[in-house]
C-alpha cells in the first residue's frame, strides 16, 4: 500500500504546486461549470475529511451506511463551508486535510486495508477507495491544467 500511497502524495502535491500558481484574479471566478478553484478545493478537503472520518469509522467498528447517496450534499456543504473564508485559507486547510490523511492511511494497519467501509457496499475498501480518491486529484488536476490559465 506505500506506493498507493506515495501515489496519492504525488498527486496531491501536483495539485497543490497547480493551484499555487493559478492567477489571483481567476481563483474565485466560476470556471468549472458552477465551481471557481477555490470551490474545487473547498470540494477536496470535504472529501479528505470524510475519507479521513470513514477511516476512523473502520477502525472504531463503527460502519455505516454509504454517504454516495448524498455525493451532492457533501459536495454542496463542503464548498458552503468555505465561502466567506479566504483563498489562502482555503489552500492551507487543504495541505492540512490532505497530509492528515497521508498520516491516517500510513499508520492504518494492513488489516483494514482489504476490509468494507460500508455494509452495503462489500467492495468499497480503504484499498479501493484510495485508488478511486488518486483518481479523483487527478482528474481535477488535469481539468485544472486543461483550462492552459496555469
Amino acid at each position: 500500500m506505500t506506493d498507493r500511497i506515495s501515489q496519492f502524495q504525488s498527486a496531491s502535491k501536483d495539485f497543490f504546486e497547480t493551484i499555487s500558481s493559478f492567477p489571483a484574479a481567476k481563483r474565485e471566478e466560476i470556471i468549472f461549470d458552477k465551481w471557481s478553484l477555490k470551490d474545487v478545493i473547498a470540494h477536496l478537503v470535504g472529501w479528505d475529511e470524510h475519507f479521513i472520518e470513514e477511516l476512523d469509522n473502520l477502525i472504531n467498528n463503527k460502519i455505516e451506511k454509504s454517504i454516495w447517496v448524498t455525493i451532492p450534499n457533501l459536495n454542496k456543504n463542503s464548498t458552503a463551508k468555505f465561502k466567506n473564508d479566504s483563498y489562502q485559507n482555503v489552500i492551507k486547510t487543504y495541505q492540512q486535510t490532505s497530509q492528515k490523511l497521508i498520516n491516517k492511511l500510513r499508520n492504518l494497519d494492513k488489516i483494514y486495508w482489504d476490509k468494507p467501509l460500508f455494509p452495503e457496499k462489500k467492495s468499497r475498501t480503504p484499498q479501493k477507495y484510495l485508488s478511486i480518491w488518486i483518481q479523483h486529484v487527478t482528474d481535477h488536476l488535469q481539468t485544472i491544467k486543461s483550462l492552459k490559465i496555469v
